[in-house]
């Protein structure tokens, strides 16, 4: 389920969003469900999903099916450095 994936408390982004760029690490600031979170920027969206915010503190909202879209891990960030590290050592 999207729910255990996403209980962590910062992610990295892997495809820009707005001010949000790629191999940048960024806070989970809160998750729930969106249709009971009054935030204007929420824009609608319903379902379980998470409140990223960037270094400017601006907050942006994305359901669980969009945070696998823009966003991974950090343990996930970690075996890709690491797989990347080894091919690179091997010389490929």
């Amino acid at each position: 389920m999207y729910i255990d994936r996403w209980d962590i408390v910062s992610v990295r982004c892997i495809k820009s969003y707005e001010t949000l760029n790629p191999n940048n690490s960024y806070q989970v600031k809160g998750s729930g469900y969106l249709e009971y979170n009054a935030d204007p920027k929420v824009n609608g969206k319903k379902g379980y999903g998470l409140c990223i915010e960037d270094s400017k503190r601006n907050r942006y909202y994305f359901t669980a099916e969009e945070m696998s879209e823009y966003f991974i891990t950090e343990e996930e960030g970690y075996k890709q450095y690491e797989r990347e590290q080894k091919f690179k050592d091997l010389g490929i």
